[in-house]
């Protein structure tokens, strides 16, 4: 019984692999963004739209080396092609992040910390095909 649920396991783990490290490799990264979030707004007294566009930042930078080096390795395109295209989607995520961050916390009242979780949820359902059709793809 011990032998066949350890068989099994491998058998979804080396299927859904991919997936597995994305949302681990996520999780990561969002709870980085949302120390940092917190901490620049409420220990630096910073406005939130600009602690969760700076913290959007950070994070950017070390989900690039995450995705790219763990979760996607051997992709075909060159390093500084991936991060131009990975640059040119961050770049657009920034605006959703702001936008939605917005309309979360100033139009539904949801507390920014929570409002910041959900709008980087959606996000990333959308950003984990876009990594692995456009910019890490084999």
């Amino acid at each position: 019984m011990n032998q066949n649920f350890w068989l099994i396991s491998q058998s979804y783990i080396k299927k859904y692999d991919k997936v597995l490290k994305f949302l681990i490799g996520g999780i990561f990264i969002t709870i980085l963004q949302v120390v940092l979030l917190y901490l620049f707004t409420h220990t630096f007294k910073a406005w939130y739209l600009f602690s969760a566009q700076l913290s959007f930042t950070i994070a950017f930078l070390v989900s690039f080396v995450i995705y790219r080096d763990w979760v996607f390795p051997g992709g075909e395109k060159a390093s500084h092609h991936q991060f131009v295209l990975y640059t040119i989607l961050t770049i657009i995520s920034f605006f959703v992040n702001g936008l939605g961050m917005f309309v979360f916390v100033d139009w539904l009242g949801i507390w920014y910390v929570y409002s910041q979780i959900i709008v980087k949820a959606l996000m990333s359902i959308a950003n984990y095909f876009l990594y692995n059709i456009i910019i890490f793809n084999k």
